[in-house]
């Protein structure tokens, strides 16, 4: 029994106002691809399939389109589950109909004890469905107010649906969209299931499965100290804080007693990347030419201050993400607490000319005038 792990496709989504629709078509075409070259029993989406809960027209297509080519050319059966990003009742439209037609939508709540079945060899393989819940829908379907958060509301869902004991012709998955705890987030593409640590799921609440399909983080990466509880990561890299990370398919055997877990590439057609030189460097430099069709972030290291920067960088970077002084970025960073901040006009300014990092040192008329043009820019505010 193979199949292929993903989530996070995130269709329709935009980049700093770059649409990513053709990334992510050219992306669904190596996903298809995979689940035709390993021969899998079936495609595992958990979650994320659109951006937002009314997704764009073009994106609907995007979609259509490839379980059309999954269905008639690769002949793949798909489970698909819901994630906080979808509209569940959207994308679970006429989900018993396309059943049928090996186009598995989980996205209610009672899907949870009705695994959807796979067979291959004598093994049988059972997914359990376990979309993203509040826990409040949880409490008012099971009528037990003790679940008040994530962690609980997981529990009491998977409550009599774990194996009671294994077989060896029969293997359990689980797929479910949620913020298990120890995994590494993205805090620039994921949105918060909750304030606080009300989200998190204990990886214990997660056990009794042969293999666990997570969606929502979108790193790629087991959790819980075991291999078998795993995020797949995300189609492609939505922010900058992503750019580090290497994307991939999970394609996952259960044909011994543990899954056996390999880690197949996806290459973007735009990657995001994040450099750092002086501007002249950038706009000459044959060594950054690769990057002239990426998503590109820019810190540059010039001393002083360098005019229309952004523009400049624009003309061989057309889809600029960013261009921020080195130092700024760094101070950013290191942005300093409430209780250090400057409190004084003066020590306003003499930080500001830490941070612009002007050739000049600042002269005491310098710093007495700036205190006159703020005392006066108050007094206007207060007449006003």
């Amino acid at each position: 029994m193979r199949f292929v792990h993903s989530a996070d496709w995130h269709l329709g989504k935009s980049l700093a106002g770059f649409s990513l629709l053709e990334d992510q078509a050219a992306a669904l075409e190596q996903v298809e691809a995979v689940c035709r070259d390993e021969r899998v029993d079936a495609l595992l989406v958990a979650g994320d399939i659109y951006d937002r809960s009314v997704p764009p027209t073009d994106a609907i297509r995007l979609f259509d389109d490839f379980l059309a080519r999954m269905a008639k050319r690769a002949k793949v059966p798909v489970v698909v589950i819901s994630g906080n990003h979808d509209g569940a009742e959207r994308l679970g439209f006429a989900a018993d109909f396309l059943a049928e037609s090996g186009l598995h939508v989980r996205t209610r709540f009672a899907d949870r004890t009705t695994p959807v079945r796979l067979e291959r060899g004598g093994v049988t393989a059972f997914v359990h469905t376990l979309p993203f819940l509040e826990p409040e829908a949880v409490r008012l379907a099971l009528g037990d107010d003790a679940v008040r958060d994530h962690d609980a509301a997981v529990r009491a869902a998977l409550e009599g649906v774990r194996p009671p004991s294994r077989n060896s012709t029969e293997r359990h998955v689980l797929m479910a969209h949620l913020f298990c705890t120890g995994g590494f987030e993205s805090p620039e593409s994921e949105r918060p299931l909750a304030v606080g640590t009300a989200g998190h799921v204990q990886p214990s609440s997660l056990q009794g499965f042969d293999y666990v399909a997570l969606g929502h983080l979108h790193r790629p990466q087991a959790v819980g100290g075991a291999a078998a509880i795993r995020y797949a990561g995300s189609l492609l890299k939505y922010s900058l804080s992503e750019a580090s990370q290497s994307k991939s398919l999970t394609v996952v055997d259960l044909a011994g007693a543990a899954p056996v877990i390999r880690e197949v590439p996806t290459l973007a057609s735009r990657d995001v990347v994040e450099l750092r030189a002086p501007v002249a460097s950038l706009l000459t430099d044959a060594a950054f030419a690769a990057h002239e069709r990426d998503f590109v972030a820019v810190r540059y290291t010039d001393d002083g201050f360098v005019l229309h920067a952004a523009e400049r960088l624009r003309v061989r970077f057309p889809y600029l993400l960013q261009a921020l002084p080195d130092r700024v970025a760094q101070f950013a960073e290191s942005e300093p607490t409430i209780e250090h901040r400057p409190d004084t006009p003066r020590a306003l300014l003499e930080a500001f000319w830490e941070q612009v990092g002007v050739a000049f040192d600042l002269e005491e008329p310098h710093r007495e005038l700036f205190e006159r043009l703020h005392r006066e820019a108050g007094t206007q505010g207060e007449d006003a």
